[in-house]
């Protein structure tokens, strides 16, 4: 039982030499954490912290208040599912004037089925949030353009399916934004002699 359990603490050892030298240069902020949300390691720190502040302390004592119960949660269904869980989250920088978007994973460590640990893993996804916030201002911008206009205006994808409709178009073919979308073009504006023609027609173009 002694060389056996030798044994595998020179294996628990080796692993997370390993694991620490792998992470060291990861771009991304890894911690492992114990049930209590203890900082046992961490790779690198944000903004002013050091590593030594850090281990050892307590998770929560760098986060926003507002995301305790969801990290606690978290934690506590990692160490008792066994199973990763994912979300994302944003803090402002210490003089204010930025916001920060975050992707967190949080996953068990374990060894014969026990959960010893967990690694949080933490990216920076505020670029690809920055995008999606233009992306979404552009389309709302396209939505005012076809909004005011004075005629029915819709477009569609390369299915025939409505992606955007302006107001007159409800008004002219009696339907809502929601009931217009994602449904075939034709199949809503035209007579049903006509339906057949303009598909035809439309993929012709396509082609």
């Amino acid at each position: 039982f002694f060389i056996q359990h030798n044994v595998k603490t020179k294996e628990i050892r080796e692993s997370k030499q390993k694991f620490r030298s792998f992470t060291e240069y990861a771009p991304d902020y890894i911690s492992q954490l114990d049930r209590n949300g203890t900082i046992t390691f961490i790779n690198r720190t944000f903004e002013d912290v050091e590593k030594v502040e850090a281990i050892g302390s307590s998770i929560y004592k760098w986060l926003p208040d507002q995301y305790h119960t969801k990290v606690r949660s978290s934690l506590r269904t990692v160490f008792e599912t066994n199973e990763p869980v994912s979300f994302e989250h944003h803090t402002s920088t210490k003089d204010q004037n930025e916001v920060r978007w975050y992707s967190t994973d949080i996953g068990p460590v374990t060894i014969d089925g026990e959960v010893l640990s967990a690694i949080c893993i933490t990216r920076n996804i505020t670029r690809g949030k920055l995008t999606e916030a233009a992306i979404q201002k552009e389309k709302e911008k396209a939505q005012n353009y076809f909004d005011v206009a004075g005629v029915m205006l819709m477009a569609i994808d390369t299915n025939q399916n409505i992606i955007m409709a302006n107001v007159k178009a409800c008004e002219v073919l009696g339907y809502s934004k929601e009931e217009l979308i994602g449904n075939n073009c034709y199949d809503l504006s035209l007579p049903p002699s006509m339906i057949d023609e303009a598909k035809k027609s439309f993929a012709k173009i396509m082609a």
